[in-house]
């Protein structure tokens, strides 16, 4: 039986695994680190697993502000619970690229499936094109998949 944790405890627990090292790394190639603790991707994706799958605290993680709960809240969420207006509200806090990667990989693209994506605050067809920005970079998750099963 999985327990549910509380909002405080699991930011409690994302700060424990933070390393400062990482926040180094991640401010050198230009993140903003003031809401970021430092977390390895690896344990988030371990500590999602250990969470489960919960929309209500996935929405409470995103709306912290703090980047690795952000990420947790993509690895978290239910998708059959999002809306087109969660996805728009949230594409507008992405600011550096593994959240947007992650975001697009783990909500966009398991909520409105592989034959359309979002672009410029709608679901659109696949020709549909923008200027390059989080936001596209986001609409587009297959384009990633497609050149890494290319090399």
């Amino acid at each position: 039986m999985m327990v549910i944790m509380e909002f405080k405890e699991v930011i409690g627990r994302l700060e424990e695994m933070g390393d400062e090292r990482a926040r180094k790394v991640w401010s050198r190639v230009g993140m903003d680190t003031r809401s970021y603790f430092g977390v390895n991707l690896t344990k988030c994706r371990k500590f999602a697993r250990e969470v489960g799958k919960e929309h209500d605290l996935a929405r409470k993680l995103w709306a912290s502000g703090i980047h690795d709960a952000q990420l947790l809240a993509c690895h978290i969420e239910e998708p059959k619970m999002v809306a087109e207006e969660q996805i728009d509200l949230w594409i507008d806090d992405v600011d550096f690229m593994d959240l947007c990667d992650k975001f697009a990989t783990e909500v966009v693209w398991k909520t409105i499936g592989p034959r359309r994506r979002w672009s410029n605050g709608r679901i659109a067809t696949e020709g549909t094109t923008r200027e390059p920005d989080m936001s596209s970079r986001a609409g587009s998750p297959r384009r990633g998949r497609r050149m890494r099963s290319q090399r």
